[in-house]
């Protein structure tokens, strides 16, 4: 079995994306 011995770089890189897309939702609403 391979396990990723990094999981939390991975979920760092998603929250980033997640950020920059609630960013720019908040702004558009604004």
């Amino acid at each position: 079995m391979h396990h990723r011995q990094r999981p939390a770089r991975a979920v760092r890189v998603q929250l980033l994306a997640v950020g920059d897309v609630l960013g720019a939702a908040l702004e558009g609403e604004e």
